[in-house]
């Protein structure tokens, strides 16, 4: 088991470093990078958690124990958050698909069209030179 102790500067660097991430980048570089972060933070409270002599969180800081809330609530929430970016967009290809399909229908449907009349034009132009 791994057994680590994190000075608080380290929580402070990865802190800010979070939050540099949160406010650079795509939506989705942001959201992994920022959930990588967390995750490292959480096994480090996970072995201070494990290498306590109870093997609980009681064993833990408050301040730990907060911390930790946080890095697993943020976690979650950045997996979550991930999950439905990734099938909102797969969505939104799969009906910009749909949507080509029907274009291209449509322009099919277009030029049969046009060539019908074409032909009715030309039917009516030699009718009229008949007549004349």
């Amino acid at each position: 088991m791994l057994k680590a102790n994190i000075p608080y500067s380290t929580l402070v660097q990865l802190h800010k470093s979070t939050f540099h991430i949160v406010s650079s980048g795509t939506t989705t570089d942001r959201l992994t990078q920022t959930n990588s972060l967390m995750y490292c933070v959480s096994m480090q409270l996970l072995a201070q958690c494990s290498s306590s002599p109870s093997g609980t969180v009681a064993g833990m800081s408050t301040r730990s124990k907060v911390v930790l809330t946080i890095s697993v609530v943020l976690s979650v929430g950045t997996v979550l958050g991930v999950h439905v970016k990734q099938n909102l967009e797969r969505e939104r290809l799969r009906l910009g698909v749909v949507h080509d399909l029907e274009r291209q229908r449509r322009k099919e449907e277009n030029l049969r069209l046009l060539q019908e009349q074409i032909e009715l034009t030309k039917q009516l132009e030699s009718e009229r030179e008949k007549n004349l």
